[in-house]
């Protein structure tokens, strides 16, 4: 027993000497060593590295915190750990086979948490490290080019650099990288990369598999020389602005795991034909400009067989949602919202997608019933329908079993009846109902208080009635409840106060007034609550009697959101309330305190200093008196005034649509508001001398200034500069109608974010700075009735790929109209072009206004014919669902769509432009929509020629206006085919002549201007049929048009009068049948005629001699 017990010690220790001398001698080809310090020439050019981008940071902090790098490269620096153990850093050893001392493989160093740690260029020290094989920097502020020398290193596999400011002023490469696999370089200012010449030059079209060039305001189109990068797996170009086509060989990238482009400008109609992509499992190309039938793409849909996220929405695709959406058996994530499709939701086929779990199809136009087999989608997790004509009541919920349904959203349709009843076993995890905006009555079923989970409930906007359901305050997670708008009865139980360690937002908007009660019933209890943070009581009409300042001091510390607009409020009672809640976290950067549409009626002076800080919004609330520096100071806080560089604090400040008066005040420019809004008062001027002598080196990050119908005098330049110093952050500036003078300064092409510009209706003078071409985010410019001058701007029509507004009307513009159609059209992203009342002249080209939507060139000089190859796709086929222009977000808490919905608790300005035309015999004023309203203006030129009957195929025209000009020819019957939206159409002034194709114009149902006077070369009898054709005013100078019908009663043929159509048609084909017999006289009497006429002239030559004689 002893020698078995040695011989199995012995064993043991001798495996125990072979695995140590494995470890020692090393086992493999090559392995990860933790501890083991690096070659000397590694260490050199880590510490370098280190030692640059921490000077940079050091030199460049401004006020920031610059002890970042401190915690990020401490173990560089410390002298006593070794290379390899370094953060960020790991090391290999066996490089190319070679027993060597340990070599730095990778380096990672993402400063997410400590953004300022890095900064300024990548040192080119980091090429010495030959065996690198993956560098990962991001989340800093690195800048300048990629080094050129890191694609001398022969490992580098993986490079990623996202999330810093690198940018493409200068990317020169000698030689392409060798092993590069992958290359993340989203998230930086690569904005003048050219894709086709720079960047795919440098890339390994064997070896690249993934590709990342997303949020770097890349434009162009996509370059078709990535097709040639057959290992692709994954590419993502989403938030640039990037325009065209997707080039067709995009989907034979057979490897293809990932394809992301949205966020950008393409357009065209999605793939139609055959490919197959076996390997994509995530398409997004939401947020773009594709258009076509959804219907069309089935081909190709039905070759995606391991898709799993499908992204369409915000598009403009239209039809029924087609059978080949359902034969995608691995699908879980479906976004088609923001379209146009139609029909109704299909009973049973989306039963055939098992996997579905999100499955978005708001705002679109799908009509009929909710089918039962929706509550079927087992797996369901989100199901939101919003925004369509849905209607009827909802299918009975006592078959559904929606265990993981969490999202259930069909708000704003029109869906009625009761509400549905709820189980908490059939929906154990539902924390967000959205049934608001629709016709739903009678009581809200108990059964809500069956749903455990329930986070969000909102029942706002219907036509509820009874008593508020008792239950609800039993609700153990319930966070926001929005009840109003609705018909309920009762008082607020005391209940629900159990339910106040939860609730966070309350909305009891539109409050009904309590039977002879002078007030609605606001329990006590509600302000003492301990987590309240937004409560929403509008439109209640509440007076000064119904706020008690004691009760509402009680949401000290929680309460940050408190919206009381369109109340019966007056004077200055509840803003003293709020004067008074000095325990407020004043830490907190999203008070917001909305007292808009109350008659207030009170100077402003009066409204004393606030305790803390606010975004306030008191618009439409009868204000007077002046805006001074103090009421800035006391909106705010003191202590606040003065931001630090490159932060504000606060949201808005909105005093729009008062009585205020006077000069603005002297410290505006300097207040940390993100949107000023002081439009629709009587300001008369800014104080250019006090600015000037403010300047300060702070930038703050200022995106909407809004000072529109003022009385505003003084240099726009000088009032431009003082809120754009040092750095313009602007994103939407609107002067309109004032009174500035001055020039267009320069210095709107250092405003790189500016996305809508108005100065209109002001005396502005000079030529438009070509520097206005540097905004590349610019998509409303309106420089409208000023007195500008000189040459069409250079940046013109470059700047058509960015802009979907320009209107420079009534201006003294000149040059030629044929240099704004000198691009290739089908990319552009311009709807809207507004020129008249300019001097512009020349022709107009071939194949002009492609994608335009409203055209106006009227009161100008164009010469020339109207061209005949009509090419204005934007004016045909459907018309898509009418909605607000669509703007790419300003910021990331603020964006327009049109409406800032980032500060939906406080502020909800209809930011829409406003498009002037002269329309309906009258110039009206319409909001901009991206669709329905299509308008071609061209009067008061000297347009020659006929009219061309390719006119007749832009179905979706409005208005057309071809008034005052030279044309001549006949009025094409084809215009009868505009019997689609067609309403207003005015042919007068003109040289027309022939018969007026009435028969064919009689279609046009909607037209409620028509004018064709002053043709006196028209003729024919107008009768009865279409009442908007029977107006005599139509027919003024036109003295061979008649008709019982205008009140001008045809003559008969033989007084001379014109003959009606009937009978001209009828003697036209009697003149035919007798043509042959007249040729034949006139044939056998030409020449005897002749000799009379000769003899008949001669006799007065004749007479004359024998006279004289």
């Amino acid at each position: 027993m002893a020698a078995k017990l040695a011989v199995a010690l012995l064993t043991l220790f001798a495996h125990a000497l072979l695995l140590i001398s494995c470890m020692h001698r090393s086992c493999g080809a090559t392995r990860t060593v933790a501890v083991p310090d690096c070659s000397a020439s590694d260490i050199a050019a880590l510490r370098h590295f280190a030692h640059s981008v921490r000077l940079n940071t050091s030199s460049a902090s401004t006020g920031l915190a610059a002890a970042g790098w401190t915690d990020l490269f401490s173990s560089w620096m410390d002298g006593r750990s070794q290379c390899c153990s370094w953060k960020g850093v790991t090391c290999d050893v066996n490089v190319n086979g070679n027993e060597t001392a340990p070599r730095v493989s990778r380096l990672h160093i993402s400063a997410v948490d400590q953004p300022d740690a890095m900064a300024g260029p990548i040192p080119v020290s980091l090429c010495h490290l030959s065996a690198l094989s993956t560098l990962s920097l991001s989340n800093s502020y690195l800048s300048g080019p990629i080094p050129p020398c890191l694609t001398s290193l022969p490992h580098l596999h993986h490079l990623d650099l996202h999330n810093n400011s690198l940018n493409a002023s200068s990317f020169t490469f000698s030689s392409p990288f060798r092993s590069l696999r992958s290359l993340d370089l989203s998230q930086n200012i690569l904005s003048r990369l050219n894709l086709n010449s720079t960047l795919l030059t440098f890339l390994p079209t064997a070896k690249l598999t993934s590709l990342d060039l997303s949020r770097n305001r890349l434009s162009g189109r996509l370059p078709p020389a990535l097709c040639s990068f057959h290992r692709l797996s994954e590419l993502s170009f989403n938030y640039n602005t990037l325009s065209g086509s997707i080039p067709e060989c995009f989907f034979n990238l057979t490897a293809l795991q990932l394809l992301h482009l949205a966020y950008n400008h393409l357009s065209g109609p999605l793939p139609q034909t055959h490919f197959r992509l076996p390997n994509l499992l995530f398409l997004s190309l939401s947020h773009n400009a594709f258009s076509g039938p959804l219907i069309m793409s089935s081909l190709f849909l039905n070759n995606l067989p391991a898709l799993q996220f499908l992204g369409l929405h915000s598009n403009s695709l239209y039809g029924t949602l087609p059978e080949s959406l359902f034969n995608l058996p691995a699908l879980d994530t479906l976004y088609l919202s923001y379209n146009f499709l139609t029909g109704t939701l299909p009973k049973s086929l989306f039963n055939q997608l098992p996997a579905l779990k999100v499955l978005r199809l708001s705002f679109n136009a799908l009509s009929g019933p909710i089918p039962d087999s929706f509550f079927n989608l087992t797996e369901i997790a989100e199901l939101s329908i919003s925004g369509n004509v849905l209607s009827e009541p909802l299918p009975s919920l006592s078959t559904a079993s929606l265990l993981s349904l969490k999202i259930l959203d069909l708000s704003q349709n029109n869906l009625s009846g009761q509400l549905p009843s709820f189980s908490s076993l059939q929906f154990p995890a539902l924390g967000l109902v959205r049934l608001n905006q629709n016709q739903f009555t009678g009581p809200i079923s108990n059964s809500f208080c069956n749903l455990t989970s329930l986070i969000t409930l909102d029942l706002r906007g219907n036509g509820l009635s009874g008593s508020y359901p008792t239950c609800l305050g039993l609700l153990p997670v319930l966070n926001t409840l929005y009840l109003s708008k609705n018909h309920f009865q009762g008082p607020i139980p005391d209940l629900w106060r159990t339910a106040m360690p939860t609730l966070k937002t309350l909305d009891l908007s539109g409050l009904q007034k309590q039977g002879s009660s002078a007030s609605p019933l606001i329990p006590r209890w509600l302000f003492r609550s301990k987590v309240l943070e937004s409560l929403y009581i509008t439109s209640s009409n509440l007076h000064n009697i119904d706020i008690n300042c004691s009760e509402l001091s009680l949401l000290n510390r929680t309460l940050f959101s408190l919206d009381l607009s369109n109340n019966q409020l007056k004077g200055n009672h509840v803003w003293s309330c709020m004067a008074n809640m000095s325990n407020l976290d004043s830490s907190r950067d999203d008070l917001t305190l909305n007292l808009s549409g109350n008659p207030l009626d009170v100077e402003l002076h009066r409204l004393q200093p606030l305790a803390a800080p606010w975004s306030i919004d008191l618009s439409n609330c009868n204000l007077r008196g002046h805006l001074t520096n103090e009421f800035l100071k006391g909106a705010i806080g003191s202590q606040y005034y003065i931001v630090n560089p490159f932060y504000n604090i606060f949201s808005i400040i909105s005093l729009a649509n008062n009585n205020l008066e006077g000069n603005l005040p002297s410290d505006l420019p300097l207040v940390p508001y993100r949107i000023i809004d002081l439009s629709n008062n009587t300001f008369t001027k800014f104080q250019e001398s006090i600015l000037e002598s403010k300047q300060t080196a702070q930038s703050l990050l200022r995106s909407v200034v809004k000072l529109s119908h003022n009385k505003l005098k003084g240099d726009f330049a000088s009032f431009f500069n003082s809120y754009t110093r040092p750095t313009c952050t602007l994103q939407l500036l609107d002067v309109s109608h004032n009174e500035l003078t001055g020039q267009l300064p320069s210095s709107l092409g250092t405003c790189s974010e500016l996305r809508w510009l108005d100065v209109s209706y002001n005396k502005l003078e000079g030529q438009i700075p070509t520097e206005i071409g540097a905004c590349e985010n610019l998509e409303i410019l309106s420089l409208r009735e000023n007195f500008l001058s000189g040459s069409l701007p250079s940046f013109l029509p470059a700047a058509y790929y960015t802009l979907g507004l320009l209107d420079m009307s009534h201006n003294q513009l000149n040059g030629s109209v044929s240099s704004l159609f000198s691009i290739d059209t089908d990319d552009i992203l311009l709807r809207v072009l507004l020129l008249s009342h300019n001097h512009l002249s020349g022709h107009l080209p071939p194949g002009w206004g492609a994608a335009l939507q409203i055209i106006d060139l009227s009161y100008n000089e164009l010469t020339g014919n109207i061209p005949t190859n009509i090419d204005l796709p934007g004016f045909e086929g459907l018309a898509p669902w009418e909605d607000g222009l669509s703007i790419t977000s300003l910021s990331s808490d603020i964006s327009i769509s049109v409406t800032f919905q980032g500060l939906e608790y406080i502020y909800h300005p209809e930011y829409k432009p406003q498009i002037e035309l002269t329309m309906k015999g009258s110039e009206r004023t319409y909001p901009y929509v991206r669709k329905l309203l299509v308008s071609l203006d061209l009067s008061h030129n000297h347009l020659v020629g006929a009219i061309p009957s390719a006119l007749g195929g832009l179905t979706r025209l409005v208005n057309l206006n071809l008034s005052s000009n030279r044309l001549t020819d006949n009025i094409p019957s084809e215009l009868g085919n505009l019997d689609e939206q067609l309403q207003s159409l005015d042919l007068s002034n003109n040289s027309l002549e022939g018969l007026i194709p009435i028969s064919a114009l009689a279609s046009l149902s909607k037209v409620e201007v028509f004018n064709v006077s002053f043709n006196p070369g028209l003729k024919g009898e107008i009768l009865a049929g279409n009442p908007q054709l029977q107006n005599k005013d139509s027919y003024l100078g036109d003295p061979d048009v008649c008709g019982d019908i205008i009140q001008k009663p045809c003559k008969s043929d033989e007084a001379g009068g014109p003959p009606s159509t009937t009978t001209h048609h009828i003697e036209s084909d009697q003149a035919d049948a007798a043509r042959p017999f007249i040729a034949w006289i006139h044939k056998w009497t030409e020449i005897p005629a002749l000799c009379i006429g000769f003899a008949l002239g001669f006799i007065p030559v004749f007479w004359i001699v024998v006279l004289r004689n």
